[in-house]
């Protein structure tokens, strides 16, 4: 079959057009209609923006000198507003459109392997919930390579072509409520297959839900703190001044996150602020002994989510990852211990 492709809109712009679109397909038809071609059928069909006639090929000239002459431009100087292609062309036509809708659906496919990676999710999940949402959108192969900044993805299907993205990451906030929610998005998307539409809406509503508030997180510290010093063996007055000291280290944290700077610096600023305001309220016995205050404040900047995620990358064969987060962690907990032992210097 001999193919036509014609772009509708003229007939959307220009309403005296309107009718020669049902004019166009009863010319294609007496055209199409000849001994020589007799029991072949044409057909006309049309979707969004273009219109596709099929007719026999051996009135391929006749058709589109027709269609020349039926759907002409208000201004001859003007771009005609349709095109004759040929099937290998209508091909590749086809394979752009579908690589540009498969580009949407990997950048919304990373969008939840990003949030998944922040929110504390191990490189093994993040890969094996991208391979899985790649498929489910149909892609015939994905090969996925995560390590704790970057994410790679080449997605590859017969009809589109290979299509790669790369996501850098960002920074990092830890909310394992978040990552419960993406983890079921991800399951609801292979089991139910939904439309990118419908994804687009279900990852809204959850980085919508709202979080702990900040009254919340500072009663959170406070509890964290003073439990962990009565743990060890302190007092009621250690762990109350622990607690309050725990209040002001999250304040601290949370300034210093507004201003982008990196986890580091924050650990070393709260240890050595923690280490001091312990010292001090040793000396104006608001409390018995600075050991047992300072570690339930240490206990709340430990990085043990990292620690346990670097381990378990490891484990599951994702080396690279996992040493880079293992010694993330080991630098974060030296960060915390100089930060500690120069507020003691410091008293």
């Amino acid at each position: 079959m001999g193919e036509i492709l014609i772009f509708s809109s003229l007939f959307q712009k220009n309403q005296k057009f309107a009718g020669e679109w049902r004019k166009a397909v009863d010319v294609l038809r007496r055209i199409c209609y000849n001994k020589e071609n007799s029991g072949k059928q044409s057909s006309a069909t049309q979707t969004g923006g273009k219109i596709l006639l099929q007719f026999p090929p051996l009135c391929a000239i006749t058709a589109r000198e027709s269609f020349t002459q039926i759907l002409p431009t208000e201004n001859p100087m003007e771009e005609h507003p349709y095109h004759f292609f040929s099937p290998d062309e209508l091909n590749q036509l086809t394979r752009i459109e579908a690589a540009d809708r498969a580009n949407v659906y990997l950048y919304r496919i990373l969008d939840i392997g990003q949030y998944m990676l922040q929110c504390g999710g191990e490189v093994s999940r993040v890969e094996d919930s991208i391979r899985r949402l790649c498929i489910a959108f149909g892609a015939e192969r994905a090969d996925v390579f995560t390590i704790t900044s970057s994410i790679v993805v080449t997605i590859y299907a017969n009809h589109f072509g290979a299509v790669t993205q790369t996501r850098r990451i960002m920074g990092s906030a830890y909310d394992l409520q978040r990552l419960e929610q993406l983890n079921q998005l991800c399951r609801k998307i292979c089991a139910e297959h939904l439309s990118l539409e419908e994804t687009e809406k279900e990852l809204n509503d959850i980085l919508a839900t709202p979080q702990y508030s900040f009254g919340i997180q500072l009663m959170t510290y406070a509890l964290i703190s003073a439990s962990f010093s009565l743990f060890f063996g302190g007092s009621w007055l250690d762990a109350l001044a622990s607690g309050v000291i725990g209040v002001v280290l999250k304040c601290l944290d949370r300034l210093i996150r507004s201003t982008e700077a990196n986890a580091f610096l924050s650990a070393l600023l709260c240890s050595l602020l923690g280490g001091l305001l312990a010292g001090l309220s040793v000396k104006f016995h608001l409390g018995h002994n600075v050991d047992m205050i300072s570690i339930g404040n240490i206990m709340l900047l430990i990085p043990g989510v990292a620690l346990t995620n670097s381990l378990r990358d490891m484990f599951s064969g994702n080396t690279i990852s996992g040493l880079m987060r293992f010694i993330e962690a080991i630098l974060l907990a030296l960060t915390i211990a100089f930060g500690f032992a120069l507020a003691a210097s410091l008293m």
